[in-house]
């Protein structure tokens, strides 16, 4: 794994991102909800991973919750979203 290719990797995929252009707000904060879910796979994983590294391991899982808890912000600002736009639509 090389660090720096995944930090380029990564802004490079943050930089063709436009939400506007998206066209679907509710839509996009699925999309994110999906990516911070991911991402607390990954921190899990990696803290299986490097169990061996006792001071390394609660940071990792300091990182899943943190995860799960923007996962579960996104998720109901998406809610939040499509039924404020529902109401929208409908008056």
């Amino acid at each position: 794994m090389n660090p720096h290719q995944h930090s380029t990797d990564a802004r490079d995929a943050l930089g063709a991102i436009d939400t506007v252009a998206a066209g679907d707000p509710v839509a996009v904060l699925a999309d994110l909800a999906a990516i911070a879910e991911l991402v607390g796979r990954v921190a899990e994983r990696a803290q299986q991973d490097l169990a061996s590294w006792a001071t390394v391991g609660p940071h990792l899982a300091q990182a899943r919750d943190q995860a799960a808890s923007l996962a579960r912000s996104l998720h109901h600002a998406r809610g939040t979203l499509a039924y404020n736009m529902s109401l929208q639509a409908a008056a």
